[in-house]
Order: C-alpha cells, then structure tokens, then sequence
C-alpha cells in the first residue's frame, strides 16, 4: 500500500487518512497539511487507488480494513486516530471493528454504515454505464453534482476543486474502480456498530479538532447536518452515533479559512468516550 505521509516526525502521534471511493491520498492535501503541524499523518492510496496497486480476485471491505492495518505495521505504529471520509469511513468502521486496539480515535465523515436504497441505484446506475464504456472524465461529471452541497457548488472559489485533474499521478483503471464499488455496496456493518471501542482521552480529541478547522458540537446523538448537503441522511448518522459503544457526539467540521472539500461535505461523526 502507498501512503504520502507528513509531520513533525515518528515520535509524534498518528492520523491516518483513508479517502473515499474514486480518491486517493491527494484527497486530503488541505487537512494533511493543516494536522501535520502536530501530528504524524499519513494519507493512504487503498488498494487499486491512487499508486496502491489493485488486484484480480474480488476483495472486501474488510479486506481493505486490513490493508491500512498492515500499513501500520510496516510504519511502525502500534496505534492511530483514523479519519474516513465516505466509503473510507466504511473501511474505517471496520478497521476498528476488527482491531480496536489499533483504533485511538475513530472520524467518521460523510459516511454510513450500510448505502441506503436510493445511493444504492445511483451507484449502481453510475457503475453500469461506465462498465458500458464512458471515460473516467464522463463519470467524474455525473458524479459531480451529488458530491457537494448546493452553496459549495454556486461559490466562485470552489471552481479550482471542482475541475476535472488533467494530470494525475496515476489514474485509476476501470476495473479498480468497479472493484471498489462491488466492495462498498456489499458492505453491511450496521450489526457491528456496537463492537466498536472509541479512547477515553478527551484532549486529544480537542487538539485533532483545533488542527482541522472549527468543530461546533450539538447535543448527544443529534448530529447537524446542512440542508443543501443531497447526500446526507441524518437517520444515518445517527444511527452509527447511537449504535456505537461510548460515543456520544456529533459533530458537523466548519469550514477552514482555506478552501478545503471535506469542509464542505456533512456531517462529522467524532466517536468519542463518555465520562
């Protein structure tokens, strides 16, 4: 697996970065930077994304849950808050379902914990016709409109966020890309949310906030998500939030003085432990 990491060096407290589906690690340039000031971050390419290269045989969410567990393995690092955002807050999920004691604080960011019915027939529409042969430019331009809100959408300043890359590192093939949704639309972990464990340290949590942007919690289980935001289902939310053992916050991330994607998509779950 191929991770783009940053920080102030390997004695220093770990982030790990897990993208969503079609992303790789360049996902989290903002956020890596902003974090890195305190942090030891690394961004990961999951398997057959970014430069990580993919593979023949079909794999599984948990499969790649176990990829970023071998990365930390060979990083050196016995432990890490982790930070998924969308189908990366899948894998997230069950990475700490599997190894809660690799898991110090658990973000879960635009995420579910099952695709609900009508995503569901958007992807799967979406993984039809581009398994029919449109380019990756085409399906980049479908996809589009559902990835951000409204308000981000109609802003002058988010144009540079929204422009098709036209060089890239390494381009995802078709294949990965199909492999990957298989893999997210098979996952079901609403039966394993109580099997996950979330640290009992409260200020680290303060302190991975503070690096990456402004964090307004609301009351417990009750998750502020925006109304513009067309991919957000709030029973979702907060239905992991209620589900998962000693969390009792979310949170929705206030965007940065630095225009940054993720800001802009809601809601934040931060799975944190109760007094």
């Amino acid at each position: 697996m191929h991770w783009i990491e940053q920080g102030p060096g390997v004695d220093a407290a770990a982030v790990v970065l897990i993208h969503g589906l079609g992303g790789d690690a360049q996902f989290w340039g903002v956020e890596q930077t902003a974090l890195a000031r305190h942090y030891r971050v690394l961004a990961v390419d999951l398997r057959g994304s970014g430069w990580s290269p993919g593979t023949l045989e079909a794999f599984s969410i948990e499969d790649l849950a176990r990829d970023v567990e071998c990365m930390l393995d060979e990083a050196g690092i016995s432990s890490a808050h982790v930070i998924g955002f969308s189908m990366g807050g899948v894998v997230a999920q069950a990475l700490a379902v599997a190894s809660p004691h690799r898991i110090k604080r658990l973000v879960l960011a635009a995420t579910f914990a099952i695709v609900y019915p009508q995503a569901r027939l958007f992807l799967e529409a979406i993984g039809s016709v581009y398994r029919d042969g449109i380019s990756a430019r085409q399906l980049y331009e479908l996809v589009l409109p559902w990835l951000f809100s409204v308000a981000f959408l109609d802003d002058s300043r988010s144009a540079p966020y929204l422009a098709y890359p036209d060089e890239q590192g390494e381009e995802q093939s078709r294949d990965d890309w199909l492999s990957l949704l298989a893999a997210l639309l098979a996952f079901d972990g609403r039966a394993r949310l109580g099997a996950i464990r979330t640290h009992p340290d409260h200020q680290r949590r303060r302190r991975l906030s503070r690096a990456t942007g402004r964090c307004r919690g609301t009351g417990p289980w009750h998750p502020r998500v925006r109304a513009e935001d067309r991919r957000g289902r709030a029973s979702h939310e907060r239905r992991i939030a209620g589900r998962v053992h000693r969390a009792d916050r979310t949170i929705s991330l206030a965007a940065p003085a630095a225009r940054s994607r993720l800001a802009c998509l809601t809601p934040v779950i931060l799975l944190r432990a109760k007094p």
